[in-house]
């Protein structure tokens, strides 16, 4: 989901942002980094990739806050009255230019239909647990004001393509070839079997257990190690 959401960022030309978890980050942080995201997007115009992940949810604080901003485009009490004056200043000169009268009301909401037209939210959520459950009926907008791209599994071909890629440049000594081929069916085999296992454990004991390509991506991660 996040690498597709780079490449369709790069293909478009937009910049893809993501916060950067280090220690001590907070919702201070994440506040200033929502304030990075609306000077570029509503000041200075730009489009913008903002790309978060639940692995990234320290407090749930975050969540609300997306939540807002997918509602109406606002996070109430972001921006103090200083941060205000230089947002009003930058746009002011695109308010003159669309005929827009240059009052500050009318600077804001401009402000945040440009926020509106250029932040593009991608949410990458896994269905494992219940938080997702959870989130989703406590934070309405998420499923609202999202369009929700589901990703099913990846076929046959697809888990031997990916495989041959990663082992490519492993080195497997004499007889390489073969033996690459094999690990690489191998590992197709493993995953499948594993979905097929889970798709009976949940019929005879009506309990999810979720094979996600990342499953298989860590697969290959113990042989490459």
């Amino acid at each position: 989901k996040q690498s597709l959401t780079r490449f369709a960022a790069f293909m478009a030309e937009y910049k893809c942002f993501q916060i950067e978890l280090k220690k001590g980050y907070g919702y201070n942080e994440f506040r200033e980094d929502l304030k990075t995201l609306y000077f570029t997007a509503g000041a200075d115009g730009e489009p913008i990739v903002f790309l978060f992940s639940d692995t990234q949810i320290v407090n749930e604080s975050f969540v609300e806050d997306i939540n807002n901003i997918l509602n109406s485009g606002e996070v109430p009490n972001l921006l103090a009255s200083d941060e205000w004056e230089r947002v009003i200043a930058a746009v002011t000169p695109a308010c003159t230019a669309l005929g827009i009268p240059e009052t500050r009301d009318n600077v804001k909401l401009h402000f945040i239909d440009r926020v509106r037209e250029n932040l593009h939210i991608v949410l990458c959520m896994s269905p494992v647990g219940n938080a997702f459950r959870v989130r989703c009926r406590q934070f309405p907008s998420l499923i609202n004001c999202c369009t929700i791209d589901w990703y099913d599994r990846w076929p046959a071909e697809a888990l031997q393509s990916v495989s041959t890629q990663f082992f490519e440049q492993l080195d497997l000594g004499d007889n390489a070839d073969a033996l690459r081929s094999a690990l690489c069916t191998m590992c197709s085999e493993i995953h499948i079997s594993v979905v097929k296992m889970a798709e009976r454990f949940h019929s005879e004991q009506r309990r999810r257990f979720y094979v996600t390509p990342k499953s298989f991506l860590e697969l290959i991660a113990l042989y490459k190690a």
